[in-house]
């Protein structure tokens, strides 16, 4: 069952009713620089940034979307070492960040979020020669990281969703949770690689949990997982990798097998490819929305809009990899759309949600 060309005239309507302009940004266009657009943009309006470099630092307090178009950052993080900033975004606003590349050899930036009450969706932050965003998101209610190049992840009483991220191995612990919820799906952690070395997560307090995720141990005989207090849920597709004779998970808290549910969904602008894990063999279905904050129903926690979500298809978990994959055309929609995709998975115990996934459209 598939309805997507109604779908997508459907939430694109929608959110052009809350995206009142464009402001472009790129030689010859209004504005010279981001920080620019930034400061003419009103809630709910898209910084469209085209082909060049960008050297300024970026400091952003509303739900506005930063779209790059082959637009390269290379800022000088002297002497604060944070080049972004993305603070105090309201409730019930959504700020995105996507389709950037650092450039510059050993470029290594400090993108921060804090103090958001909103939705913070980045995506597409890629590195080039050395280039790669290390990620700290603190008191941020609902943040989601999607197909990005990072070095380390540091939530802090924050709630995010890390999907398909390569993390180049940070100082010491690739991703460290404190009093946070961190979903990984679909991510590549590996141990620290400083001197002494660290192991790939660092739970502090809070709830890790891991699907389609390879996290790994380093030298020093560091384990995958180093663990002071919290809660570990693993998919069965989760591979831990220890270092020599080091346990796969060390420190108090003992794992969880739990079969996750998640999707991972991204489009190139005129295709639309959703790739689901579930329950093997089980019956699912697949919603989109314009993304909205946060809420819980009688099925869970979601992110989606109940006044544009739509199914789009039902299918079938298959039985050996528990993968469904599935490759949608789609008409060309306006820069900076946020959409929202989760599955709900007919379980034993009745339907409920899987984790969401974010996607910005370039």
């Amino acid at each position: 069952m598939i309805r997507l060309r109604h779908l997508f005239l459907l939430v694109a309507c929608t959110d052009i009713l809350v995206a009142q302009q464009t402001l472009v940004v790129g030689a010859g266009q209004p504005f010279a620089t981001i920080p620019a657009a930034i400061a003419a943009a009103s809630p709910g309006d898209t910084v469209l940034v085209l082909a060049g470099t960008y050297t300024q630092v970026l400091d952003i307090n509303k739900g506005v979307r930063i779209v790059g178009r082959g637009a390269n950052l290379q800022i000088s993080t002297f002497p604060t070492f944070v080049a972004v900033t993305v603070h105090d975004v309201p409730a019930g606003q959504t700020f995105a960040l996507s389709g950037f590349n650092l450039t510059g050899v050993g470029t290594s930036i400090g993108l921060v979020v804090r103090d958001c009450a909103g939705t913070v969706a980045l995506r597409d932050l890629q590195g080039g020669v050395g280039g790669r965003w290390g990620v700290a998101a603190i008191r941020a209610q609902q943040v989601h990281i999607g197909s990005s190049f990072l070095y380390g992840l540091n939530a802090t009483d924050s709630q995010v969703v890390c999907e398909r991220c390569l993390m180049e191995p940070a100082a010491f612990a690739a991703v460290n949770v404190t009093g946070s919820t961190v979903i990984l799906v679909g991510c590549t952690v590996p141990g620290g690689n400083g001197p002494f070395g660290g192991p790939g997560v660092n739970m502090n307090s809070g709830t890790l949990v891991a699907t389609r995720t390879e996290i790994r141990g380093s030298i020093g005989g560091f384990p995958a997982i180093a663990t002071s207090a919290g809660s570990l849920l693993l998919d069965p597709s989760t591979v831990l990798v220890p270092s020599g004779a080091s346990p796969l998970i060390s420190g108090p808290v003992l794992p969880t097998s739990f079969e996750v549910a998640s999707v991972e969904a991204h489009t190139n602008g005129t295709q639309l490819t959703v790739d689901s894990h579930g329950t093997a063999g089980a019956l699912f279905a697949t919603v989109v929305s314009v993304a909205a904050p946060q809420s819980a129903t009688q099925i869970g926690l979601t992110w989606l809009d109940p006044s544009s979500a739509t199914v789009f298809y039902f299918a079938n978990y298959a039985v050996v990899d528990r993968r469904h994959n599935i490759t949608i055309p789609h008409p060309v929609l306006p820069a900076g759309i946020v959409f929202a995709v989760q599955s709900v998975h007919f379980a034993p115990l009745g339907p409920a949600f899987g984790t969401p996934s974010l996607f910005t459209t370039p």
